[in-house]
């Protein structure tokens, strides 16, 4: 999980980064290990999960992350804003999901296994593509960051 939440740092760049079922914190927390100072909301269903988050950013000093509960959508985030999301849902749900709400300004980063990045839904453009392999299994993997026109 650390690899591939590091290999969304170059297209999670600008902005706010908005992790949506943040989970264990993957990819934000791994994200702001580049850029402490960043700004970045995380958004949790689970409490033992929200409880997890904010003692991690305590104790790793990220003095301008939060936790708030939260089922997608959120009902505000600060933006402008970077959407990420890992294993939340299937990157085309991902995406779909994330674009109906975002805003001018906001990007959405989808992050896939094996099946390409999806397409792009009207009033938006795919910026950028970026693919890895695993080292430990080959797993092939494809990042994608999405932009509104």
């Amino acid at each position: 999980h650390f690899l591939d939440s590091w290999w969304v740092l170059p297209l999670a760049q600008g902005g706010v980064l908005v992790d949506v079922g943040s989970g264990g914190g993957f990819p934000g927390l791994v994200l702001l290990a580049a850029e402490p100072q960043r700004r970045a909301a995380f958004f949790e269903k689970v409490e033992k999960k929200r409880a997890f988050l904010r003692t991690a950013i305590a104790a790793l000093g990220y003095v301008n992350a939060s936790v708030a509960t939260s089922t997608f959508p959120p009902a505000e985030w600060p933006g402008p804003a970077v959407f990420v999301s890992r294993a939340t849902w299937a990157p085309a749900d991902w995406l779909a999901h994330a674009t109906a709400v975002a805003r001018a300004g906001d990007a959405v980063v989808t992050q896939s296994a094996a099946e390409p990045p999806p397409p792009a839904p009207p009033g938006w453009v795919r910026v950028a593509v970026a693919a890895h392999v695993l080292p430990t299994s080959g797993a092939p993997r494809t990042i994608a960051r999405y932009e509104k026109l």
